[in-house]
């Protein structure tokens, strides 16, 4: 019988911690046949500072999807081309709350 997952979570943080979890994700799917893997960030806020929004309001995409943009190219990077389906979620919140 072959293990198998149909979906994990991973959570990052944008810390180096990220590098040994995205190597350790990738071993594991190579021994374990892995549907999909959801990449979840969590952001305190994702407002621009006021001054910032007031003075560059057009220079500037979304910080969520700045985040899910770099968080996604970390994974890709670490993953290659042979990695499961996966995707990027960049959330507001206290990632202890919530």
């Amino acid at each position: 019988m072959k293990n198998y997952l149909h979906r994990i979570l991973i959570c990052l943080d944008r810390s180096e911690a990220d590098k040994a979890l995205l190597h350790f994700v990738k071993q594991l799917a190579q021994v374990i046949a892995i549907d999909q893997l959801y990449f979840l960030h969590i952001q305190p806020s994702l407002e621009l500072p006021s001054d910032v929004k007031k003075k560059y309001a057009n220079l500037f995409a979304p910080v969520d999807e700045r985040l899910e943009q770099v968080l996604a190219d970390t994974v890709e990077e670490a993953m290659g081309a042979d990695a499961p389906e996966w995707e990027v979620i960049v959330r507001e919140g206290d990632s202890v709350k919530d």
